[in-house]
């Protein structure tokens, strides 16, 4: 009888524990739902992002080629200009 007395206070402090540990469960599984939550919703702006990166990268190599072409455009133009002032010389 007195074993079993002696056990009435590890119960309840097991019973505390357990409360807890089921407690600090309950409050996890909120806080992974708030995650789920919040992760759907940026999943949206995160597509929407990455299509603008996309635009933005094809906009960029358009404007590279432009400019190489502009470039290029130039040595030719400069190159014409020597050329018909060496013959405005002579």
């Amino acid at each position: 009888m007195d074993k079993l007395l002696d056990l009435f206070p590890e119960i309840a402090t097991l019973k505390d524990r357990l409360k807890t540990i089921e407690d600090d469960n309950k409050e996890l599984k909120k806080a992974a739902e708030n995650m789920k939550e919040e992760l759907q919703e940026l999943k949206p702006s995160v597509a929407n992002l990455c299509m603008q990166q996309a635009q933005d990268s094809e906009e960029v190599q358009k404007l590279r080629k432009e400019m190489e072409q502009i470039k290029s455009r130039n040595i030719k133009l400069e190159a014409y200009t020597r050329r018909e002032s060496i013959k405005n010389l002579y």
